[in-house]
């Protein structure tokens, strides 16, 4: 078995160093980190970097519901209820939602954006939904519209990637 004792980084070449990375080593040691029976122990691990387990910046809850009602508001104020054209503005309306959000820049945030739109006829409707998520940092933010045919939900779920 070969060992290798560290030197500080003034006593070795890029060329000695380059040599060492690409020969295998089993075990690095180094002289002043002795144990008490006198046996050198190996280098303790260091990590050079250190995750945020809570936001940095908090999900503005205030001004997305404000992009919600700005994007419900103006692609669904005249319209009118047909099935095929809710089909393709719940789409157009969560793409442009998601670029609104996304362009507040909120860090490590993953978001996800649902749209319902149905007719509104004087019947009721429950929409319900379920997530897994940390109260202290995960948020939804939601908006209702309506209009005398139709009606629409929008929420966007902010979940913080740790």
């Amino acid at each position: 078995m070969t060992t290798l004792f560290c030197q500080s980084p003034l006593q070795i070449s890029f060329n000695q160093a380059r040599a060492r990375l690409f020969t295998r080593v089993p075990t690095v040691l180094c002289p002043t980190r002795m144990s008490p029976a006198g046996l050198m122990k190996p280098p303790a691990l260091q990590f050079a970097w250190k995750t945020h387990t809570s936001p940095t910046k908090h999900f503005p809850v205030a001004t997305v519901n404000r992009i919600l009602k700005d994007v419900l508001t103006a692609h669904l104020q005249e319209a009118e209820y047909d099935p095929e054209f809710c089909r393709q503005m719940t789409k157009t309306i969560s793409e442009v939602i998601k670029a609104r959000v996304k362009e507040l820049m909120i860090p490590r945030y993953k978001l996800i954006v649902t749209v319902y739109i149905g007719q509104q006829d004087g019947q009721s409707i429950l929409i319900g939904s379920r997530c897994l998520w940390n109260p202290k940092s995960d948020t939804v933010s939601s908006y209702t519209f309506r209009n005398s045919t139709l009606f629409a939900l929008a929420n966007v779920y902010a979940v913080y990637f740790e």
